[in-house]
This record gives C-alpha cells, structure tokens and sequence, in this order.
C-alpha cells in the first residue's frame, strides 16, 4: 500500500511540473489557470516551420480590447521574431463587419496600425456619448474619410475597401473567430491549441507575457530555436 502511495505521489509530482513549466522570467504559468487547451485545434495561417502564430481577437468597440491595444504596441518592439502577432476582429453584427473592413483596407493601404489606433480613438477617445461611439466608423464615406486623413489617396481607399479581397478578407477573420469558439474579447490564441484571456493571466501585458512563454515553449519543440 505504501508502495502504491509513493508512486501515485511521483506521478501528481511529474503532472505538476509539466503543466507549471517556468518561464524565462521564472514565473509559472499553468494549464487551466493562465491558459487553456481548446478541444480543436484550429490550423494556423502562417509557415509553422518559422513561425509561432499569436492571434488576437478582439472588438473595436470593446473598451478592454481599446485597453490592452496600448499594452500590445508596447510589447510588440520586444516580442520574440518568430512570434507571429496577428489581429483578427470579430463579426458579430453590421457594426462590427463594417469596422472590420475598415481595419483591413487600411492594412491593405500599408496602414495597419495607423488605422486600428484611429478606429479605437476615434470610438473611445473622440465619441462624446455612447450613440456617437455606436455610430462612429460604420458608413463607407466615414471611413474613406478616416483613411484619407492618414495619408491614403481617397480614391483608392474607396476602391479597396468595396473590393473582393478586403470582403474575403473579413470573411476569413469571421471563419477564424467562430473556429476559436470565442467567449469574449480581447482573447488571444497561441498556435490555435492555447486561449488566453484577460482574467485568466491577470492582465494584458501578463496575457501577452503568457503568450510569448507559450510561443518559446512551442518554438524549441518545433526547433525553430534551441
């Protein structure tokens, strides 16, 4: 009996230590508390021979996804190369759909960032009442004109955001977000095996601290690095 204790012991001991791997800053990131395993694992978009894909999907109205877009761009210069950090807005409504094509005509236009931080200020920095915010960005000529005013030629921005690829695109980020099961935004997804949430890893720049262990872990297995 005692025998049997001692292994049962040894093997809960070796369970702990896989799933409370420490990261490279010595914290302890575990399964189930700081991160979660979907039961599918959604293929990623990027060469997984190079690269470890970090996918967040978010909601431009969401004042959270707002919050932790400040925590990511302070990240985003100390981020690992092979972490691929890919945004991916969620369609749950008109809104929604037509803010998402504004974020990828700007991207389209060589002005990804530029565009996601004029969409997120212009909501919840600009917005004076809770109607404008709601209103702001979901007209065609609402967007040329945000787009225009970060250096795009209007004509052009027109043309591209009633174009087939941004509509494929945004129909992409919709298939992603409903294959990821989402719960809420922000929520990021490692490798399209992990999900991270704000709550769960206590904060946003621990989420992407959470994110970057997860990636490293992922990386050497793959031996993209040693």
């Amino acid at each position: 009996m005692r025998y049997w204790l001692l292994v049962t012991s040894f093997i809960f001991s070796l369970a702990a230590c896989a799933q409370e791997a420490p990261a490279a800053d010595g914290k302890k990131y575990v399964e189930g508390q700081h991160y979660t395993r979907l039961s599918a694992a959604v293929p990623s978009i990027v060469d997984t021979s190079k690269l470890v894909e970090v996918t967040e999907v978010f909601r431009f109205g969401c004042p959270a996804c707002a919050n932790f877009e400040k925590a990511a761009i302070a990240w985003k210069p100390s981020k690992p190369e092979y972490l691929a950090f890919l945004k991916n807005p969620v369609i749950w409504n008109a809104v929604t759909e037509k803010r998402a094509e504004a974020y990828f005509t700007g991207k389209a236009l060589g002005l990804e960032q530029e565009t996601a931080n004029a969409i997120f200020d212009a909501i919840h920095e600009k917005a004076t009442t809770k109607r404008e915010a709601n209103s702001t960005l979901t007209k065609d000529a609402q967007i040329v004109d945000m787009l225009a005013s970060l250096g795009a030629d209007k004509a052009k921005a027109e043309k591209v955001l009633k174009s087939f690829g941004t509509k494929s695109m945004v129909n992409k980020a919709d298939s992603r977000a409903r294959s990821f099961s989402v719960g809420g935004t922000p929520e990021l997804y490692v490798d399209g095996r992990y999900r991270i949430t704000i709550s769960g890893a206590g904060g946003y720049r621990e989420a992407l601290d959470v994110a970057t262990y997860l990636a490293s872990k992922i990386a050497k297995e793959r031996g993209i690095i040693e």
